[in-house]
C-alpha cells in the first residue's frame, strides 16, 4: 500500500509503526484476500505514481476524488467527510 503517513486519523506514525484508519482497513482487505499487507510510506505526490508503475499494488492517501481523477484513476470512496466550524 503506497501512503504518505503524515494525515492523522487516516494515516499516521506512532511508536515507529505505521498506524491509523487506512492501515486497519488495508489490513481488513489483505487478511480477507489471504495477502499480507506492506506499507510503503512516500511523499504525497508520489502514491498515485507508485500505483500506476507497478511498485505498489494500490494507494490510500487521503485522496480528493476530482472529475479529472476519476476521469484517469478507479477511485473507491469508502469515507467522506465535511469539514464544519462552529463559533
Amino acid at each position: 500500500m503506497a501512503t504518505n503517513a503524515a494525515f492523522p486519523p487516516y494515516e499516521y506514525v506512532e511508536g515507529g509503526e505505521i498506524v491509523g484508519l487506512d492501515p486497519m482497513m488495508a489490513t481488513a482487505i489483505c487478511d480477507k484476500l489471504g495477502k499480507k499487507l506492506v506499507i510503503d510510506d512516500m511523499e504525497f505526490d508520489s502514491v498515485i505514481t507508485a500505483v500506476q508503475t507497478g511498485k505498489d499494488d494500490f494507494g490510500m492517501a487521503g485522496m480528493t476524488d476530482t472529475r479529472g481523477k476519476k476521469k484517469k484513476y478507479r477511485l473507491f470512496n469508502y469515507m467522506q467527510t465535511q469539514l464544519r466550524l462552529l463559533s
